[in-house]
């Protein structure tokens, strides 16, 4: 009999039925770490018997478990308790080192509740008394409902720890507006630089608006930004002109990269916002007194020098070249 629980058999029967149709044509693989063939045989007929589809495989000794581990993939390892060929839980131990997350369940000849009890406390999902098999197939229902669970934990804390992460990014970078869109280029988050980079009041009104309708009207500018490759690479970097609320003219270079799902698909952007304006004014600025001089032409305005700067430091006698360039202007 099964320890872990004592349920309804037909209860049981049924459920495991259930699972077994809404998996429909998958495969239940499970490896059997065991010596008695005739066992197999009798668990086997009792999951066939619910309809589980199953594909087994069998080893009889720790070496061929660890080289069927390593070589293929199984939902479930049913293995016999006790075995001359191992120790006490050898085989849960090895499930452990190899950082196999497969539910094992044992087959034990002479089940008594000390002994359940240490099992379920080292991780097994069951353990089966062998004249009780039949409970088998809810024991099987049961430990592949619970690794579902944990997956779907796993996948909701991964989920997390990235929300939080981009959080952190979007929250912490005062310098750059930083922003996530949809493929279709609808704002999903902002950062507070970006929204005083495009002078709104709150998050809320910015997220109200669209950055491919209402920022990159380029079509060709906005396929090169939020052009669906899905291969989670970085974005080219473009610079373009942004309108403010205030209607006022930004200069801005866009960069940034997709955002794969855990199934490698592209499911958003990540946009980097730098506000280029001064710089861009300085260098019209200086092109400006460029072409304004009459006494000579732009590539000859400036000649430079390079020289080495020597600093001394209070706490090393070396010392340490810097290069610097002196521009001298003429006119």
């Amino acid at each position: 009999m099964s320890f872990k629980a004592k349920p309804d058999l037909k209860q049981g029967e049924r459920a495991s039925a259930g699972d077994a149709s809404d998996r429909s044509q998958n495969l239940l693989r499970i490896l059997f770490v065991h010596r008695s063939a005739a066992d197999v045989e009798r668990c086997l007929h009792e999951l066939r018997r619910v309809r589980f589809t199953v594909s087994p495989d069998v080893v009889l000794t720790l070496e061929q478990f660890a080289e069927r581990l390593r070589s293929q993939l199984f939902d479930l390892v049913v293995a016999e308790y006790p075995s001359p060929n191992w120790q006490e839980t050898q085989p849960l131990d090895l499930l452990n080192e190899m950082k196999k997350d497969i539910p094992i369940i044992f087959l034990v000849h002479d089940l008594k509740r000390e002994l359940v009890a240490e099992f379920m406390l080292k991780g097994a999902a069951d353990c089966i008394e062998v004249e009780s098999i039949g409970h088998l197939p809810v024991a099987v229902h049961r430990a592949l409902a619970e690794k579902a669970l944990r997956n779907q934990r796993d996948r909701a804390e991964k989920e997390l720890r990235r929300s939080e992460a981009r959080y952190r990014a979007l929250a912490g970078n005062l310098s750059y507006g930083i922003c996530r869109c949809s493929l279709d280029g609808r704002f999903l988050e902002v950062n507070e630089a970006m929204i005083r980079m495009l002078g709104y009041g709150s998050k809320e009104e910015l997220l109200a608006l669209d950055l491919a309708r209402d920022f990159i009207q380029d079509p060709d500018r906005r396929a090169q930004l939020l052009g669906e490759t899905g291969s989670g690479a970085l974005i080219d970097p473009i610079e373009i002109e942004w309108k403010r609320k205030d209607h006022a003219t930004l200069k801005v270079r866009l960069s940034g990269r997709e955002v794969l799902s855990e199934q490698g698909e592209l499911e958003a952007y990540e946009v980097i916002a730098e506000d280029v304006t001064r710089q861009r004014e300085l260098e019209d600025h200086l092109r400006r007194l460029a072409a304004s001089d009459s006494l000579t032409v732009w590539p000859t305005i400036a000649t430079s020098w390079m020289c080495s700067i020597r600093k001394s430091s209070a706490v090393s006698a070396r010392t340490e070249s810097l290069p610097c360039c002196f521009l001298i202007w003429t006119g």
